[in-house]
Protein backbone atom coordinates (compact mmCIF):
# COMPACT_ATOMS: atom_id res chain seq x y z
CA UNK A 1 0.00 0.00 0.00
CA UNK A 2 1.65 3.43 -0.98
CA UNK A 3 2.25 5.87 1.57
CA UNK A 4 -0.61 8.43 2.06
CA UNK A 5 0.40 12.40 0.41
CA UNK A 6 0.27 13.74 3.88
CA UNK A 7 2.94 10.95 5.23
CA UNK A 8 5.00 11.62 2.11
CA UNK A 9 4.84 15.39 3.22
CA UNK A 10 5.55 14.78 6.58
CA UNK A 11 8.54 12.96 5.43
CA UNK A 12 9.84 15.29 2.96
CA UNK A 13 9.59 18.20 5.27
CA UNK A 14 11.57 16.34 7.94
CA UNK A 15 13.84 15.59 5.52
CA UNK A 16 14.40 18.82 4.37
CA UNK A 17 14.68 20.75 7.76
CA UNK A 18 17.42 17.53 9.35
CA UNK A 19 19.37 18.18 5.87
CA UNK A 20 19.66 21.90 6.26
CA UNK A 21 20.31 21.96 9.84
CA UNK A 22 23.11 19.60 9.36
CA UNK A 23 24.31 21.61 6.32
CA UNK A 24 24.11 24.44 8.79
CA UNK A 25 26.28 22.98 11.45
CA UNK A 26 29.20 22.05 9.08
CA UNK A 27 29.04 25.58 7.65
CA UNK A 28 29.41 26.36 11.02
CA UNK A 29 32.59 25.07 11.44
CA UNK A 30 33.56 26.76 8.71
CA UNK A 31 34.08 24.01 5.92
CA UNK A 32 30.31 23.02 4.86
CA UNK A 33 29.79 19.58 4.10
CA UNK A 34 30.01 19.05 -0.03
CA UNK A 35 31.13 21.23 -2.92
CA UNK A 36 27.68 22.96 -3.02
CA UNK A 37 27.61 24.70 0.38
CA UNK A 38 31.18 25.02 0.84
CA UNK A 39 31.48 26.86 -2.68
CA UNK A 40 28.38 28.64 -1.42
CA UNK A 41 30.06 29.82 2.44
CA UNK A 42 32.92 30.84 0.24
CA UNK A 43 30.69 33.01 -2.41
CA UNK A 44 29.15 34.39 0.60
CA UNK A 45 32.42 35.44 2.59
CA UNK A 46 33.81 36.89 -0.41
CA UNK A 47 30.80 38.90 -2.34
CA UNK A 48 30.31 40.02 1.32
CA UNK A 49 26.44 38.34 0.16
CA UNK A 50 23.67 36.60 2.68
CA UNK A 51 24.33 32.77 2.42
CA UNK A 52 21.27 32.43 1.82
CA UNK A 53 21.41 34.41 -1.49
CA UNK A 54 24.36 32.79 -2.67
CA UNK A 55 22.48 29.17 -2.44
CA UNK A 56 19.45 29.91 -3.69
CA UNK A 57 21.88 31.56 -7.01
CA UNK A 58 23.73 28.55 -7.28
CA UNK A 59 21.11 26.65 -6.96
CA UNK A 60 19.26 28.07 -9.48
CA UNK A 61 22.12 28.10 -11.86
CA UNK A 62 22.18 24.27 -11.05
CA UNK A 63 18.83 24.08 -12.04
CA UNK A 64 19.33 26.00 -15.09
CA UNK A 65 22.13 23.30 -16.34
CA UNK A 66 19.84 20.49 -15.36
CA UNK A 67 17.10 21.37 -17.61
CA UNK A 68 19.32 22.71 -20.65
CA UNK A 69 20.85 18.38 -19.66
CA UNK A 70 17.67 17.29 -19.94
CA UNK A 71 16.10 15.18 -22.67
CA UNK A 72 12.81 16.16 -22.01
CA UNK A 73 10.95 19.44 -19.97
CA UNK A 74 8.67 19.32 -16.72
CA UNK A 75 7.07 22.58 -15.41
CA UNK A 76 6.29 19.91 -12.44
CA UNK A 77 10.21 19.42 -12.25
CA UNK A 78 11.13 22.84 -12.28
CA UNK A 79 8.77 24.42 -9.94
CA UNK A 80 9.23 21.65 -7.18
CA UNK A 81 13.48 22.20 -7.78
CA UNK A 82 12.69 25.88 -7.19
CA UNK A 83 11.08 25.58 -4.37
CA UNK A 84 13.27 23.35 -3.12
CA UNK A 85 16.27 25.37 -3.40
CA UNK A 86 14.45 28.18 -2.05
CA UNK A 87 13.57 26.27 1.10
CA UNK A 88 16.60 24.89 1.17
CA UNK A 89 18.69 28.22 0.93
CA UNK A 90 16.25 30.17 3.83
CA UNK A 91 16.34 27.18 6.21
CA UNK A 92 20.15 26.79 5.95
CA UNK A 93 20.34 30.89 7.07
CA UNK A 94 17.91 30.36 9.79
CA UNK A 95 19.50 27.54 11.38
CA UNK A 96 23.12 29.46 10.76
CA UNK A 97 21.66 32.14 12.72
CA UNK A 98 19.93 30.85 15.56
CA UNK A 99 23.04 28.70 15.96
CA UNK A 100 25.97 30.82 15.52
CA UNK A 101 26.87 30.66 18.97
CA UNK A 102 28.11 27.20 18.33
CA UNK A 103 31.12 28.98 16.22
CA UNK A 104 32.29 30.82 18.85
CA UNK A 105 31.69 27.67 21.21
CA UNK A 106 33.13 24.68 19.09
CA UNK A 107 36.68 26.94 18.60
CA UNK A 108 39.62 23.73 18.55
CA UNK A 109 40.05 21.90 15.79
CA UNK A 110 38.72 18.64 17.81
CA UNK A 111 35.18 20.72 18.29
CA UNK A 112 35.01 22.28 14.61
CA UNK A 113 35.33 18.35 13.79
CA UNK A 114 32.77 17.27 16.24
CA UNK A 115 30.39 19.62 14.30
CA UNK A 116 30.98 18.56 10.92
CA UNK A 117 30.81 14.98 11.68
CA UNK A 118 27.14 15.24 13.41
CA UNK A 119 26.27 17.90 10.78
CA UNK A 120 27.03 14.68 7.89
CA UNK A 121 25.13 12.09 10.30
CA UNK A 122 22.14 14.41 10.14
CA UNK A 123 22.47 15.54 6.43
CA UNK A 124 22.76 11.37 6.31
CA UNK A 125 19.17 10.60 8.28
CA UNK A 126 18.00 13.81 6.49
CA UNK A 127 18.52 12.32 3.67
CA UNK A 128 16.63 8.98 4.48
CA UNK A 129 13.68 10.59 5.33
CA UNK A 130 13.60 12.77 2.39
CA UNK A 131 13.92 9.50 0.55
CA UNK A 132 11.35 8.03 1.82
CA UNK A 133 8.92 10.75 1.05
CA UNK A 134 9.64 9.98 -2.99
CA UNK A 135 7.98 13.44 -3.85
Amino acid sequence: MKKGLLTRSIFFILGLLLVTLGNALTILSGEGNGIWTGASLSLATLTKLPLNWVIILVGLLVIVANVLLLDHFSWYYLAGSVLFVFFFGEFIQLFVHQLAFLKDSFSSNFEKIFLVVSGIVIVCLGTFFYQRANL
